[in-house]
């Protein structure tokens, strides 16, 4: 089945390379990215940011790796993890996860 990871993050420049690393490196099969305006508390503080929403395609084996390495590389302090997980997708997307974790050599 096919599992979806929904994050932000703060600057395109960051966005890039940080989902380049988690496809390069196979942690995801595909990565949407969307410029989003978000409104917040942080330490006491109102905040109003401009920032990039990411919907990172997994497999469910490959999840916690996934979010160990978003944990890891985020610059968040606390980055938002949200997991979804599908009950249904077609048969072709779920070749197509599979087939993009697989280490070509």
């Amino acid at each position: 089945m096919a599992v979806s990871l929904i994050l932000t993050t703060i600057t395109k420049e960051h966005e890039h390379k940080f989902c380049h690393h988690l496809v390069k490196h196979r942690f995801a099969a595909c990565i949407e990215r969307f410029d989003v305006k978000s409104v917040y508390w942080w330490n006491d503080k109102l905040c109003d940011e401009h920032e990039v929403s990411l919907i990172i395609k997994t497999l469910p084996k490959k999840r916690a790796a996934c979010i160990r390495e978003i944990e890891r590389t985020h610059p968040y302090d606390c980055p938002q993890v949200i997991v979804l997980a599908a009950d249904v997708a077609t048969r072709n997307y779920q070749r197509f996860l599979h087939d993009s974790h697989l280490l070509k050599r």
